[in-house]
């Protein structure tokens, strides 16, 4: 009985096979392999495009800043870091601008500011007046002296007051000068003078002589003499008239009177000069 089971097994095993449908195991789900991760990796921050050295150099200047939108924002560059921009614009107003979105700069050179000019009124100058004629008085035995400036011609003369005053007239002295004038520096007003002078002057001296029997006579009188020389001198006159003036005889001789010999001449000569020459004076030009 049991072999006949067999066999009834073996041949239905046979039937199917030769029909395809050997029984199989059923296909179950494919496995699914775990997720491969890649090693992390540090990604480099992205540089600025307006570097930092860029916006050290124009920290306090008028900049322009391009941004990635098309838009610019102007103002003065107070400060930054890798955030932000800081301007100050147009009235003192404060204001950041994030740094990823500025892609240019431009300085903005503003013109110079003008100083404010200050209101010049004409100043009507008081007209300039050629002074030629002047009236002198010297330091010394009362001298008066006239004199005409009239560039570069140069005339004077000049007299002693006191000593005629005080001696009863028996002593003076006039004196007439002539010759040019210059100015030192063709902006300044002081001049140099040179001339020729003549003198007259008069000295009261005692004359004493004696007779065969010892008697003496002395007779006084004014005794003329001359002389003539060369002087020098400056003189500057003010922009009102007033005016100094220096005089000093160079060289000379005195003839005639109680000149007589070399010695007297030249001694003569000065002392003549001291009498009428006015060495410093002042006055008034007209």
């Amino acid at each position: 009985m049991m072999r006949i089971t067999l066999i009834g097994c073996l041949v239905s095993s046979l039937a199917m096979a030769q029909e395809g449908k050997l029984p199989q195991d059923e296909p179950g789900p494919l496995p699914i392999a775990p997720p491969i991760s890649a090693p992390p990796t540090s990604v480099a921050p992205a540089e600025p495009v307006v570097p930092d050295v860029a916006l050290q150099a124009m920290r306090g200047r008028p900049v322009e800043l391009s941004l990635a939108d098309g838009r610019t924002a102007a103002g003065e560059l107070s400060a930054f870091d890798a955030q932000a921009i800081v301007l100050v614009g147009a009235g003192g107003a404060v204001f950041t601008v994030p740094r990823g979105n500025v892609v240019g700069l431009r300085l903005l050179t503003a013109p110079p500011a003008m100083a404010p000019v200050a209101r010049v009124e004409e100043v009507k100058s008081a007209p300039v007046i050629d002074r030629h004629l002047g009236v002198h008085f010297g330091f010394g035995p009362g001298i008066a002296a006239f004199d005409v400036d009239y560039r570069p011609f140069y005339l004077f003369a000049s007299a002693t007051l006191g000593l005629p005053l005080f001696t009863d007239g028996h002593d003076g002295a006039v004196m007439l000068g002539i010759g040019g004038t210059f100015r030192i520096v063709r902006s300044s007003a002081w001049q140099f003078d040179i001339f020729a002078h003549a003198t007259v002057a008069w000295l009261e001296q005692s004359n004493c002589s004696s007779d065969a029997f010892g008697n003496f006579t002395c007779n006084s009188g004014s005794q003329p003499f001359g002389a003539i020389g060369v002087g020098a001198g400056f003189h500057y006159t003010f922009a009102n008239g007033f005016t100094v003036g220096f005089k000093v005889p160079v060289i000379g001789a005195a003839f005639a009177g109680p000149v007589h010999n070399s010695g007297d001449m030249g001694a003569y000569y000065y002392l003549s000069a001291v009498m009428s020459l006015p060495i410093v004076s002042f006055g008034y030009r007209f």
